[in-house]
């Protein structure tokens, strides 16, 4: 069966705990997708919640040719190493130690990847700069939670059992 965020969302806001209305899982998910979105683009960083995942770019450094003047000792381009460009970042995703462990989730972060700098996430700007409804207590609390459901939906998913992880 498979999960989309929506219906995370909806389970959020089905939970026996209503702390919140469910327009504030909304906007917690969209502001976290805006703040990563913002600090991908606009700083070229990567992100980092550490509850939950890593969102990062690899940094492989490639070896390309250069139309700089000067040659080398055989006559050919010179070659200078280039990762800076847009088009050789590599975005990554995994989730993060922390998450494996407390929902039994098994994944395995690559091996010998270059991680270009990371952002960790700010509730008060998430919720200041990316909404206009949401406090830094209410993003934090709704993130804690939208994040609590797919932990539970993805250990259910990988033992194949069901149920909501009513926590």
């Amino acid at each position: 069966m498979t999960v989309t965020m929506a219906d995370v969302l909806e389970s959020c806001c089905r939970s026996r705990s209503r702390i919140y209305s469910p327009v504030v899982f909304y906007e917690t998910w969209n502001a976290f997708v805006r703040w990563v979105i913002d600090t991908f683009d606009e700083k070229g960083h990567g992100a980092y919640t550490p509850s939950f995942c890593k969102i990062t770019w690899n940094k492989e450094m490639k070896l390309g040719h250069s139309s700089a003047v000067g040659s080398d000792v055989l006559g050919g381009e010179s070659q200078r190493l280039r990762s800076e460009a847009p088009h050789d970042r590599h975005p990554m995703f995994w989730l993060s130690q922390r998450f494996c462990k407390r929902f039994g989730v098994k994944f395995q972060e690559p091996l010998g990847t270059s991680e270009a700098r990371q952002e960790e996430i700010s509730f008060v700007r998430m919720a200041l700069k990316y909404s206009q409804a949401l406090s830094k207590d209410s993003a934090f609390t709704a993130m804690k939670r939208i994040i609590q459901k797919v932990g539970f939906t993805s250990s259910h998913q990988h033992t194949g059992s069901r149920g909501g992880g009513g926590r």
